[in-house]
């Protein structure tokens, strides 16, 4: 059993890492992307993120509490941080703590919507 868990932890690490390398193997110095595979590049990032902010609120509940409030407040910490920072990493790292951390601990359920 063990045996069989191990192997397949391999081929989830060797597939993941395949998948994440084979562009920079494809696209490298001597062959670079062609014009299309440049504009995909360009569009599909603010598509995906559309797609993201769309899925976060898909679920919001504004007639129960916490009323999309832990969502909201991810959400406009994002957009701050983007403007003050202009880092992709920070603007994404940080208002996912700050969402799990609301999430989990229930504190604006606490703070405010409790009896």
């Amino acid at each position: 059993m063990l045996t069989h868990s191990i192997l397949i932890l391999l081929v989830i690490i060797m597939t993941t890492y395949f998948t994440r390398i084979w562009p920079f193997m494809v696209f490298n110095s001597k062959n670079p992307p062609n014009d299309f595979v440049r504009y995909l590049g360009r569009a599909l990032s603010c598509s995906v993120i559309g797609m993201l902010v769309i899925y976060c609120f898909k679920d919001i509940h504004i007639l129960k509490p916490p009323y999309g409030i832990n969502e909201i407040i991810a959400f406009l910490s994002v957009i701050l941080l983007h403007r003050i920072f202009k880092v992709f990493v920070l603007s994404i790292t940080l208002p996912t703590i700050l969402y799990m951390v609301l999430v989990q601990s229930h504190a604006l359920e606490k703070a405010f919507f409790n009896p």
